[in-house]
């Protein structure tokens, strides 16, 4: 397993393309720096502009690329991990191909799920706007918010499936597969490699519900949106989450205090037989007659 990226490159790429691409749309559809009146249902409603869309702006700025960031780097550790262990993904090449497809399409999926919410509602902004006089309809800079989206959705899939692999090959570990050094410089016991993973993973993850939260208190409060999609998914990445992580770092913790154990019983062995070298010799120094010579 070979793969190698420049998390941050990525990152900033990510930030710069959507919000440049996003704003840009937005421009020139008169959707981003002030409000419009369109008509809905009879009535004249006022379609906030993106410059408004604050969950929106702090996502593709700040919130998605700090997320892709950790992501990625990620993956490069586990690459270079499954480098120095020997390890190998022993997946067929069209399963991978069928992965990725599976991920190219739950993340379409899940944008669309989310946007179809608002598309049943009377919600509208520089994101949904009327269609016709009785329908709601996703704009252009829509599809772009669509697209982005998708692709940190894309990247967050394929770096949770590598990281589940990950997570059966520690799981199938034992003791001796663990070479613990107690005075490792990285004050790890030497396992800080088989730990980064699951470390540069969980600060995704802090990132993503930071992420959620952010939309939940968008939708609910800022765009008076009583029932967010984001509340449920939360729940359910809270508890998902919590056991994906919970039980390698266990296993891990385990091994290690095993391995542990081991390395006191060999200093206290080989102390002993020191000692009783010590002891065995000092007795014989005493016993020592001169005129034996």
């Amino acid at each position: 397993m070979k793969i190698s990226f420049n998390p941050r490159k990525v990152a900033l790429f990510y930030a710069f393309l959507s919000i440049i691409t996003t704003c840009s749309i937005s421009f020139f559809e008169g959707s981003l720096l002030f409000t419009k009146n369109v008509s809905y249902n009879n009535a004249l409603h006022s379609a906030k502009p993106l410059i408004e869309n604050y969950s929106t702006i702090l996502d593709f700025l700040i919130l998605n690329p700090l997320a892709i960031y950790f992501l990625l780097t990620t993956i490069n550790s586990l690459s270079k991990l499954y480098e120095k262990k020997g390890w190998n993904i022993n997946i067929a090449a069209y399963h991978k191909i069928g992965l990725i497809l599976l991920c190219l399409f739950i993340s379409i999926w899940s944008m669309w799920l989310y946007y179809s919410k608002f598309l049943e509602g009377d919600y509208i902004d520089a994101i949904i706007m009327p269609l016709t006089n009785i329908k709601l309809g996703v704009t252009i800079t829509g599809w772009i918010v669509f697209f982005w989206t998708s692709i940190f959705i894309f990247i967050f899939l394929i770096s949770t499936i590598l990281l589940v692999i990950y997570i059966f090959k520690v799981l199938a570990l034992n003791p001796r597969d663990i070479d613990y050094e107690p005075n490792h410089i990285d004050n790890s016991g030497g396992q800080k490699a088989l730990i980064k993973p699951m470390l540069n993973y969980s600060y995704g993850l802090l990132i993503l519900l930071l992420t959620s939260i952010v939309f939940v208190v968008y939708d609910n409060m800022s765009n008076n949106i009583d029932e967010s999609i984001r509340t449920y998914a939360a729940i359910i990445y809270l508890g998902t989450i919590t056991i994906i992580l919970f039980i390698p770092f266990y296993h891990l913790h385990r091994l290690m205090l095993k391995r542990k154990e081991e390395f006191s019983q060999k200093i206290k062995k080989r102390t002993d037989e020191l000692f009783k070298h010590f002891i065995s010799s000092d007795s014989a120094i005493k016993n020592y007659n001169l005129n034996d010579i």
